[in-house]
């Protein structure tokens, strides 16, 4: 068990900053080992801007992983050390932020989550930030629900697993999941079974699995109140004002083969065939392998590599880490864009795209751990994510992700602007104890 006193410098550039995750997207790729145990005691500090004005961002937390167990705590401050017109006169003592404690809601964010189990595991349970994926992440892969600086949400996510087959489930945010909210409202699982297992358990066909997906936003924007010169226009709380609301759904069949599971390799193909409601569907055809070097060292290299055509009123991955930015405004970048599933509904399913999806990664005895996401289509312009961590030195901790959707060449891969997400977190040990 390693317990330390750290201190945490976060660089957060998001087109809305928020606290540092304790999951990043793509952190899923190395799972934890089993029975492995951590805890640390730290302090974040990040110079960020917030609208017209800079705060010092402050949150003193603690990181518990007690193997199946983990739970992160944290007491989040947000300082205003640049007060710039128009001045401030809603804070208490014109220090702290009152739009980050001016919500019932917000005071849960103290508890960043609380996990138990791990993904893949018999019984899964994550509540509070999440960074999330369901089934094969052809629907919803690394979703962040929590980017928004003024407002803390509880997500959870449930999964159960057996030998006869098991469910995901996700809910964007327990606090506002019935309630009338302009924020999503993310709700949808996977029901997925074993057809053999049911009638005989020891057939070798129960590497066979099919699963039926449903995910939907009870409340995504279908339009959005604009200015005579079409300019979205913003309401109280600094966010776009939505003038009308429409669920947005997306569906999918699917199945996949455990086809090897031994000491050098894993290899699951998979198809997923997936329809946004009210829009056009999409095929996905690709492989799962992690490849293993029993060299005496601990070595594995996950791959997935996916074959993609769909019609050009579908998406791929339509709930991504930049879907709470682009069920606004679609796609990202553009200047009088539309909300996300208005686009997508009024688009004509055209002559249909060709493409590709490679995730790549490696992790280096526990010590180093890279990840690489590319997808480009014969139409438009490709996108990129990268995670990189240094989990296991004695004194430093280190873990990064970026993405960037949209990139129009090489001079544009690596931008800060409302097309990228960049997520940065260092940790250094003060005091072992």
């Amino acid at each position: 068990m390693r317990t330390t006193l750290s201190f945490v410098l976060s660089l957060l550039l998001f087109t809305s900053p928020a606290f540092a995750l304790g999951d990043l997207p793509m952190e899923n790729l190395f799972k934890q080992a089993e029975g492995e145990s951590t805890k640390s005691l730290g302090a974040d500090m990040a110079l960020v801007g917030i609208g017209e004005d800079f705060f010092l961002q402050l949150s003193l937390n603690t990181e518990l992983n007690l193997g199946k167990i983990g739970l992160g705590l944290q007491i989040p401050l947000n300082l205003r050390v640049i007060d710039k017109d128009p001045k401030s006169d809603n804070d208490y003592y014109g220090l702290i932020r009152y739009e980050d404690w001016d919500e019932t809601s917000e005071y849960f964010r103290v508890i960043r989550y609380a996990r138990y189990g791990q993904k893949r595991d018999p019984f899964y349970i994550r509540v509070g930030e999440l960074a999330a994926d369901i089934g094969h992440g052809t629907i919803v892969g690394r979703y962040l629900n929590n980017i928004d600086i003024d407002t803390f949400r509880v997500g959870v996510q449930l999964d159960i697993n057996s030998d006869y087959g098991g469910i995901e489930t996700l809910v964007s945010d327990l606090g506002s999941i019935a309630g009338n909210t302009t924020r999503s409202q993310l709700v949808g699982g996977r029901l997925y079974m074993k057809p053999m297992a049911v009638i005989d358990p020891s057939s070798m066909l129960n590497i066979i699995a099919l699963g039926f997906s449903a995910v939907t936003d009870l409340n995504a924007p279908a339009e959005l109140n604009r200015d005579v010169n079409g300019v979205a226009l913003t309401n109280d709380d600094g966010q776009l004002d939505v003038s009308k609301s429409k669920q947005t759904t997306v569906y999918g069949v699917d199945l996949d083969i455990d086809l090897l599971h031994n000491a050098l390799v894993d290899l699951v193909p998979y198809v997923d065939l997936n329809k946004i409601d009210k829009a056009g569907w999409g095929l996905h055809i690709g492989t799962f392998a992690k490849f293993k070097l029993p060299i005496g060292l601990s070595l594995e290299l996950p791959i997935r590599a996916e074959y993609r055509r769909f019609q050009e009123n579908y998406i791929p991955i339509y709930f991504s880490e930049f879907y709470e930015i682009e069920r606004y405004l679609y796609p990202i970048g553009s200047a009088n864009g539309s909300p996300k599933g208005a686009v997508i509904r009024n688009a004509s399913s055209g002559d249909g795209l060709n493409g590709y999806y490679a995730q790549a990664a490696f992790d280096f005895v526990g010590l180093a751990q890279i990840g690489a996401i590319y997808e480009d289509y014969n139409i438009g312009n490709p996108n990129l994510a990268a995670f990189l961590a240094v989990p296991a030195l004695d004194i430093v901790d280190f873990k990064a992700y970026y993405a960037r959707t949209g990139i129009t060449g090489t001079d544009d891969i690596f931008k800060f602007d409302d097309r990228s997400m960049a997520i940065a977190q260092g940790q250094y040990e003060v005091i072992p104890f």
